[in-house]
């Protein structure tokens, strides 16, 4: 009876995701019925759904979104080739309405300040070439995989900002860039009755307030430094994120590979080849050890190919007895021909707890719901195996994305952390104007072991939402 009850509500909480998902994808494309099936050039606007995209950063890497820019010197210093906005939403500066109203603007396009105009003229003294990018969600959310939290199910409301600033110094270019998230909290009252669900707290508790990335850089002659809190430079995704938490991801990138690190970053790109090294606090933010994280990537890379080898060596992330292993091995490739991108990675990992008698359930910090926060032996990490493949399509109006990976973790005994988790990953979004999109996602993962409060893992997630990227 246990069982048909399970297998009833799971079928239930699938019927409901996916009729929200085809009510959202009805709703979105409702103000186009009555008009002309073709009231954009679509020949002049390619679809750019995901604003800046959290792994395209410039200078570190080619930018994917879109966003605002402005020429704010004589010259175009510094634009890259495949910057952040490549400019094809009709996106104007609200506090700019002297270009709003010139028959000469392009909106979105690069503008020459001619006029004063508020505080872009302040900013032309002491900046070349800026831009901005804005995304604003709204979403719902439901995460099989955390029913036993009482968090699952829930609307939310999400939001980034990217400035980029630059300035010719001479021979130097130098850039200031960074990334900031706008993030809904849960309310306060979660669900705590137990030491195992209380020791998931940490991955609840949302900043309001968020510094993806901060970082100065300076660049010359192939050479560049940059110093603050960036995209870590191990490994390479040219998939576009739906979510900050990030969740939408495969499972080295949920669990394994940090997303962003802490240091100083030295990058030698002269050509088609790219090498970075990289010192680190091995963690997201400010460091809690003296130990730090050596972080190197050597590839090549063309227009519409890729390769790389990365490795991040440290002797573990956090103090003492709360030490845990965060060191991995790994290759990446990209390939792109037309519409379609595909890409993957493959990593050796290692994690765990470094030393033994440290309870799990005494966490604090974000805790693993695949129970890796634990210890093998004395000085001997956790390790295991895992990769993903990835597929995309991005047209006009639609974009469309196929993942699939794997993760094989070294077996210890334990049936809740030695299950090898597969993950399969599909995302739809359709552009219903410019800037304005209505998208999907589905994650399906190994389901059915026992996992937190003694329940059957569930491994089914439903996302759907609007966004306005600028």
């Amino acid at each position: 009876m246990r069982i048909m009850h399970v297998w009833f509500h799971d079928c239930r909480s699938r019927a409901a995701l996916w009729a929200l998902g085809t009510a959202t994808l009805f709703l979105g494309t409702l103000p186009l019925m009555g008009q002309d099936p073709s009231p954009v050039d679509h020949s002049e606007v390619r679809f750019e759904l995901f604003g800046r995209s959290d792994v395209d950063r410039w200078p570190l890497a080619p930018q994917k979104g879109s966003g605002v820019v402005f020429d704010v010197g004589g010259d175009n210093v510094g634009q890259p080739e495949h910057n952040s906005a490549d400019m094809e939403n009709d996106s104007r500066p609200p506090w700019s309405p002297e270009s709003a109203e010139s028959p000469d603007v392009v909106p979105g396009r690069p503008v020459s300040m001619e006029q004063p105009s508020h505080g872009l003229d302040k900013l032309r003294r002491w900046v070349d070439w800026c831009d901005f990018g804005l995304v604003v969600r709204g979403y719902y959310l439901n995460d099989q995989r955390i029913a036993w939290s009482g968090v699952e199910d829930t609307f939310g409301a999400e939001g980034a900002f990217s400035p980029v600033l630059k300035r010719q110094c001479g021979p130097w270019l130098a850039t200031v860039a960074g990334e900031f998230y706008l993030n809904e909290p849960f309310d306060r009252n979660i669900l705590t009755d137990t030491p195992e669900r209380a020791s998931y707290l940490g991955n609840y508790r949302v900043d309001t307030f968020e510094i993806s990335q901060l970082f100065l850089s300076v660049e010359r002659d192939g050479f560049l430094f940059a110093l603050g809190k960036l995209e870590t430079p191990f490994g390479r995704t040219y998939f576009p994120l739906l979510t900050n938490a990030r969740l939408d991801t495969p499972f080295i990138r949920t669990e394994s590979i940090r997303w962003r690190e802490t240091g100083v970053l030295l990058r030698y790109r002269p050509g088609l080849f790219v090498g970075d090294l990289a010192l680190t606090n091995g963690g997201d933010d400010r460091d809690t050890n003296s130990s730090k994280a050596l972080i190197s990537r050597l590839g090549l890379e063309g227009d519409n190919w890729a390769v790389g080898a990365s490795v991040k060596a440290q002797d573990g992330v956090g103090s003492e007895i709360e030490k845990e292993f965060n060191s991995h091995v790994g290759m990446d490739f990209m390939l792109r021909r037309g519409r379609f991108i595909f890409s993957g990675e493959v990593i050796y990992d290692e994690y765990g707890f470094r030393r033994p008698g440290f309870d799990p359930n005494r966490i604090t910090w974000r805790k693993s719901i695949y129970y890796r926060d634990q210890n093998y032996r004395d000085g001997v990490p956790l390790t295991g195996v895992g990769y993903y493949l990835d597929l995309e399509y991005g047209g006009d109006c639609w974009f469309a994305s196929a993942n699939y990976g794997e993760f094989y973790p070294r077996p210890i005994g334990d049936p809740q952390h030695d299950v090898v988790n597969r993950r399969g990953i599909m995302k739809l979004a359709y552009q219903v104007a410019a800037g304005l999109s209505v998208y999907g996602a589905c994650i399906l993962e190994t389901e059915g072991y026992i996992a937190q409060d003694g329940r059957p893992r569930r491994g089914i997630v439903g996302l759907v939402g609007l966004q306005y990227a600028l």
